[in-house]
């Protein structure tokens, strides 16, 4: 069960002329009437008794203050979901994540919140095996790019399922051939530019890895590199290069030189050997500082904006960190703790109103509800795919034999407890106490009349099975006066035993014509 919190306070911000965001109001649910406000390009709307934004999210520009830890997974081993030592990272536009798990030589693909769906690579040359798999990215279409430094340096391509589909590269130093590729990143043409960290140049391809141009010479000058090692391409087309010279270089996407900033050191803008880089939808960059444990963030032109992370192996410290991947809608961040064998996910929260993602899709739950992604017919900002209760429609016709069905899923923990549904006709809040369970529900006669009589709603009182669930329904009988058109049923579940109390969300049920 996703928890959602009715106070919004971090969600208001407003420009302070500053560059800074700022909260002007403390509010808490409900609303109240027809209120509405409007703060720069974003929106708060009136949705039930919540508001929710609903336009012109920032992205993770906006923010200006460091992301917050949302969680993280993996661990030192070869397993499902561990890690040694992984590089390249990238975020699907499902939400889901692909790792390129550098010694053990495969590549993992999760959700949005770490779970392990697959894996597929072994040590070798062969087709679909790899040789430290080191950078990786994914095309328009979401082929997956991988690039490899190990003894036979190459890319390989894939489709989504990791299904094998061509190559191209080998030793050396003439066009198309490598030596310790190490970045990758496709543009929206589907272009492929590799940094060539031993070769000291960057390489552009077709998709189909026909060699476009290189551009790069050893040195400190403009163009020149000591070493690159990540690329990002942002939504213009142009590349940005971080290179063991401790700066980023910005180039267009024909090779151009256009800017670099950063030097030697610990300050803000400074890098210890810079490794991976991303760019999010509004042209800033991401920078893996590896040595001094940490990423710092940029606007397009260099302007620094925000910083995190410190050595250590707590929630939000790193050591030695080598990738990072920005999530959709530029919300979560994602950062490759390679010498702790783990990712971390982290939420520029700025005016989402939480950093929940309970249907592991990569955006935040308000904002999917926001966005009209998802629905919510209890209008508690958490999709309904993920509230333990679901529904199919929020409205019923008032006609005889009209069915509604309730369907639970309480989780395994609860397995075996038994449950009991019942309603009310006069709203959730502040709810009812049964034993030891408080329902979102008002005592009335409707109430008292499913509390009374569960053969009123058929299956609703019951003994859960083996997977958490249960469903029941109600039927419309016959003779209801047509006053009842319009009228707000609202249902929800209580478990009662064994384990910890539980009750589900309301869901409402609108009696329509």
């Amino acid at each position: 069960m996703c928890a959602f919190p009715f106070w919004w306070t971090p969600a208001l911000m407003v420009p302070d002329g500053t560059g800074w965001m700022k909260p002007t109001v403390d509010f808490g649910y409900p609303l109240g009437g027809d209120a509405s406000m409007k703060l720069g390009a974003r929106h708060l709307l009136p949705f039930g008794s919540f508001a929710f934004l609903v336009s012109g999210f920032p992205g993770v520009a906006t923010a200006q203050t460091p992301p917050d830890f949302v969680l993280e997974w993996g661990a030192t081993g070869a397993g499902p979901g561990d890690f040694l030592r992984h590089h390249g990272i990238v975020v699907a536009a499902d939400g889901s994540v692909y790792v390129a798990d550098t010694n053990n030589n495969r590549i993992q693909k999760f959700t949005a919140n770490g779970t392990f769906l697959f894996e597929w690579g072994s040590l070798g040359t062969a087709p679909g095996e790899f040789d430290a798999p080191h950078g990786i990215a994914l095309s328009p279409s979401g082929d997956v790019y991988v690039a490899e430094h190990g003894a036979t340096p190459r890319i390989q391509r894939f489709t989504p399922d990791g299904v094998y589909l061509g190559e191209w590269g080998s030793f050396g130093v003439g066009p198309g051939e490598f030596q310790h590729p190490h970045g990758i990143a496709i543009d929206a043409s589907g272009d492929v530019y590799v940094a060539c960290n031993w070769q000291l140049r960057v390489q552009k391809f077709s998709a189909d890895g026909t060699f476009l141009f290189t551009w790069g010479t050893p040195g400190l000058g403009d163009g020149e590199f000591q070493g690159p090692n990540g690329v990002a391409v942002d939504a213009n087309g142009d590349v940005f290069v971080a290179d063991s010279s401790h700066r980023i270089q910005k180039f267009t996407s024909a090779g151009h030189f256009l800017l670099s900033w950063g030097s030697e050191g610990t300050g803000d803008g400074q890098f210890l050997f810079p490794r991976g880089i991303a760019t999010d939808s509004a042209g800033n960059l991401l920078v893996v500082d590896r040595d001094n444990h940490r990423l710092q963030m940029f606007d397009g032109s260099g302007t620094f904006l925000t910083k995190w992370g410190s050595l250590g192996g707590l929630p939000g410290e790193l050591n030695r960190p080598y990738a990072v991947a920005v999530g959709v809608d530029d919300a979560y961040v994602y950062v490759n703790d390679s010498s702790n064998d783990r990712v971390q996910k982290f939420c520029f929260s700025g005016a989402v109103a939480t950093c929940d993602d309970c249907n592991e899709n990569g955006v935040p739950d308000g904002k999917d509800v926001a966005a009209g992604t998802s629905t919510d017919f209890d209008g508690n900002g958490v999709p309904d795919e993920c509230d333990p209760l679901s529904v199919d429609v929020d409205q019923l016709p008032l006609v005889p034999g009209a069915t509604q069905t309730f369907t639970l899923n309480a989780g395994t923990g609860l397995a075996g407890g038994a449950y009991l549904l019942v309603g009310s006709a006069s709203g959730t809040s502040p709810g009812f106490v049964v034993g030891s369970v408080v329902l979102p529900l008002n005592v009335d006669f409707y109430f008292l009349v499913t509390l009374a009589s569960p053969s009123f709603l058929q299956g609703s009182a019951g003994v859960l099975d083996g997977d958490g669930q249960a469903s029941a329904s109600l039927t419309l009988p016959g003779g209801l006066s047509p006053t009842l058109v319009g009228i707000t049923l609202h249902h929800a579940y209580g478990v009662l035993n064994p384990g910890p109390a539980f009750a589900s969300n309301a869901v409402p049920l609108t009696l329509a014509p």
